[in-house]
């Protein structure tokens, strides 16, 4: 932790005269993980006078009562991001205070709140003196400091506030809740619908004017009524090159009144939450409107996704073969598992289970060679249904061939899950009659409570202590130290736990030509879901790395009986590069608890933090420079046959995500913006000098044609209408038959009837 990050910053305090006392207590110190603060400039509050010469808050300090003592030490807290509690009090006979200990939240023996933090300040009040004294003051912290955060999250001042809790009446009369619905719609503005495509440009439009950080873009058709709209928020463009190396794209339904599909697109943060980074409303899911939103993230951005994830939609595929040229698309495993009863059970009949077994295998292949094997195999078996696969399936058979994607950072991710329970997060808010402003308004809503959540779960995560020793501590003691100082919690517990499960693993040094089972590790599923599954072949890692520049390979077996089955080959490039069978540090930028394993008995591996991905750092330590970190060794002959050298991981051993450079630029797209609403303003003010010497009328083109915008036409999308039943080709249709009116039976008209 840097000591910036702990830096005193500004307080509120007033002193008069110093007066020394004994110290009247002392909190224990944990040395071995605790930074130094240096104590800073603070700025005293006069009780008497808001004008006050800046002081230093130092053991000598006097103030005039207890009562200042409390609010001064609930504002210095606030000012440095920690909460103060009293921890002592004393009181002389007379019931008078006499002294008083304060204390740090943290402070205190281990627990899931507690950390030992040495921080206390002791106050002290003589016998014969009108003032109350600072006698001893210890300002280091143990953990990191939250100023502006601690006054919103901290227990201590979470709460309901009193004015809210008195307007609460009437808690003893029971009211329904369609009651209650049915009174808040009552009283519900109606909103303007006639002109809510205009008024959605013109508020988009003016954050664009406020802040030339935004991107809005949007087309009309010949009526002038909106057909297309995309933008991005200045947090969103932020995200995106924070985190583009993978991209997530879905779209929804039913969100507004005129049937505009919503096209949302999603990235995931370092904290391995999603999140919302751009969204489009087009009229139609065309080629052609899938190729205008991607221009549009690329004008806003500037970049490309690494990787690009779609529920395999032909029109998208397309787009992205035109418009992401470096872009690595990943087809959703599980729309193609649902699209395959959909256009080939017909056909297949009693064989559809064994294709599905037999396709599923064919996709789990670990190598490309074996892949195109069964692939071939899958064609001859399965004739009938030949042209689909070659049509729709092969073309882009290294979006979800695992053979494929293996080899590329996913963070994990095979399906578009993530963005569909955004979806879902979203139809709960929205209904097929909403709006195009309360559109808007609930994606805005909900963008800025995922960032308020992910503060206070950084707060809560950084703050929060585990007292029971972990085999991390014990085994990797130097390694759990580096990963707590760059990781995020998310990826660290990931870390810890890999470490934990290194001892089910048993290690053997083995030759790189030995014979490997390709056959083993097929499955029925996806071979993702299983997670002690090999994901490729040890001849596939020599091939990619290169077997002259292989020092060791080992071969890993699983202790545990039920698993034995499981064999991994790890292969030991030099000391901070390698490859797995498991392809855990390619596929989610995680070291795999195969590798710790090795640590253990070879005498080549070691850990440097370049091993991680930097995506998956604390915001904090994403630009540092995390060579010069040192590498670690658990073997002690690994550590004496280490040069000293200082080692750049394999590029074929590390994911490609997201550089430093890219979020370099990030920054520098901020600081232009900034620039440019100052040197805005500045134009601003000169043309309205120069327009009132030469009485220049200003053009309002733009703002009327702005409000020349008609609402979009309502376009019913495919599928049932809502009020109309059909059958499909394999229920049984009832036939019309006539009804007389005269006998009231069936299969004859009253002109026919006997009974005439």
């Amino acid at each position: 932790m840097d000591v910036s990050e702990l830096n005193i910053q500004e307080s509120i305090i007033m002193f008069m005269t110093p007066h020394e006392e004994e110290e009247s207590g002392k909190v224990c110190q944990d040395d071995t993980n605790m930074e130094q603060v240096e104590p800073s400039d603070i700025v005293p509050q006069n009780l008497e006078s808001e004008d006050s010469t800046t002081t230093n808050l130092s053991i000598g300090d006097t103030f005039r009562s207890w009562g200042d003592v409390d609010g001064i030490m609930e504002a210095y807290g606030k000012r440095h991001g920690f909460t103060i509690i009293k921890k002592r009090l004393g009181r002389r006979e007379d019931g008078s205070i006499k002294h008083r200990s304060f204390g740090c939240e943290f402070g205190g023996r281990y627990h899931p709140q507690k950390q030992q933090c040495p921080w206390n300040a002791n106050f002290n009040c003589p016998q014969n003196s009108q003032s109350v004294s600072l006698t001893t003051f210890n300002n280091l912290h143990n953990h990191a400091l939250f100023p502006a955060d601690t006054e919103n999250y901290s227990s201590k001042y979470r709460c309901i506030p009193d004015d809210v809790l008195k307007e609460a009446k009437f808690p003893t009369i029971s009211i329904l809740d369609c009651d209650l619905s049915n009174a808040i719609q009552k009283y519900k503005v109606r909103p303007d619908v006639i002109h809510d495509a205009s008024r959605l440009l013109k508020i988009l439009i003016e954050h664009k004017s406020n802040d030339p950080g935004w991107f809005v873009d949007f087309q009309l058709d010949q009526d002038k009524r909106l057909t297309r709209l995309f933008w991005m928020s200045p947090s969103q463009i932020t995200l995106w090159l924070e985190y583009h190396d993978v991209i997530l794209n879905d779209n929804t339904a039913k969100t507004n009144r005129y049937q505009m599909p919503l096209s949302l697109f999603l990235v995931v943060d370092n904290n391995t939450k999603s999140r919302l980074v751009a969204q489009a409303l087009v009229s139609d899911e065309s080629v052609e409107s899938y190729k205008w939103i991607l221009e549009c993230t690329k004008k806003a951005t500037m970049t490309e996704p690494l990787v690009f994830v779609t529920d395999a939609d032909p029109a998208m595929d397309a787009a992205i073969t035109q418009i992401y040229e470096t872009t690595h698309p990943i087809h959703c495993i599980f729309h193609i598992s649902e699209n395959l009863p959909k256009s080939v059970k017909s056909k297949l009949s009693d064989q559809y289970e064994s294709f599905v077994q037999s396709f599923f295998s064919c996709r789990n292949s670990l190598c490309e060679e074996l892949f195109y094997e069964r692939w071939s195999k899958l064609i001859e078996k399965y004739p009938s249904i030949k042209d689909y696969l070659m049509r729709a399936l092969y073309p882009s058979r290294q979006a979800w061939a695992r053979a494929f994607t293996s080899k590329i950072f996913t963070a994990g991710i095979q399906t578009t899950s993530r963005v569909e329970s955004y979806n879902n997060i979203i139809k709960r808010e929205l209904s097929a009659n909403s709006t195009l402003c309360g559109l808007a308004d609930a994606l805005d809503a909900w963008f800025k409570y995922e960032a308020q959540w992910n503060r206070f779960f950084e707060y809560r995560t950084l703050s929060t202590c585990v007292g029971i020793t972990t085999v991390s501590q014990d085994l990797f003691p130097e390694v759990d130290k580096i990963m707590t100082e760059y990781l995020t919690p998310q990826i660290l517990s990931a870390e810890r736990m890999e470490m934990a499960q290194c001892l089910y693993f048993v290690p053997s040094q083995v030759e790189p030509n030995i014979v490997e089972d390709p056959e083993v590790g097929v499955m029925e599923g996806c071979v993702e879901d299983s997670y002690d599954a090999k994901q490729i072949l040890l001849k596939s890692m020599i091939a990619e790395v290169g077997e002259e520049n292989i020092q060791e390979v080992w071969k890993i077996t699983d202790m545990r009986p039920e698993n034995k089955k499981h064999i991994y080959f790890v292969v030991i490039i030099d000391s901070i590069s390698y490859l797995c069978s498991c392809m855990s540090n390619i596929s989610r930028g995680i070291i795999c608890r195969h590798y710790f394993r090795i640590m253990m008995t070879s005498q080549v591996a070691g850990f440097q933090i370049q091993m991680i991905p930097s995506r998956w750092y604390i915001d904090n330590q994403k630009d540092k420079d995390a060579a010069a970190e040192t590498c670690c060794f658990v073997n002690t002959e690994a550590a004496q046959n280490f040069s000293g050298v200082v080692f750049t991981p394999n590029p074929s051993t590390v994911p490609t995500t997201v550089t430093n450079a890219l979020r370099c630029a990030a920054k520098k797209k901020v600081k232009y913006g900034e620039f440019i609403i100052r040197h805005k303003e500045i134009i601003i003010t000169r043309n309205q000098e120069l327009m009132e010497r030469s009485e220049v009328q200003v053009d309002d083109n733009k703002e009327n044609e702005l409000q020349q915008v008609e609402n979009p036409l309502v376009s019913w999308r495919k599928g049932r209408p809502g009020t109309k039943q059909f059958k499909s080709s394999t229920e049984k249709k009832s036939r019309a038959k006539y009804t007389c009116k005269t006998c009231g039976k069936a299969g004859h008209n009253s002109a026919r009837c006997q009974n005439r």
